[in-house]
């Protein structure tokens, strides 16, 4: 995770036909919405679902750093 982020989000892709897209986010300071005001975790049929979400999540924080990160992405 890069620190001093406003929040940094990790992305899994399918590892395989009808597995879903994994997102897992990570606050370091609280943000209203989140479990404990700090994670969140998602699950998305479609690369078109997890776009939208993550253009969701980076209107929260347009001034500040959002860090998206995935091991593979294709």
């Amino acid at each position: 995770m890069k620190p001093g982020a406003a929040a940094n989000v990790v992305v899994y892709p399918p590892p395989a036909a009808g597995w879903p897209w994994l997102v897992l986010v990570w606050a370091p300071h609280p943000a209203p919405g989140l479990e404990r005001d700090r994670y969140a975790g998602d699950a998305f049929e479609t690369e078109e679902a997890l776009l939208h979400h993550l253009r969701q999540l980076k209107g929260l924080c347009p001034d500040e750093a959002c860090e998206v990160l995935s091991p593979a992405l294709p």
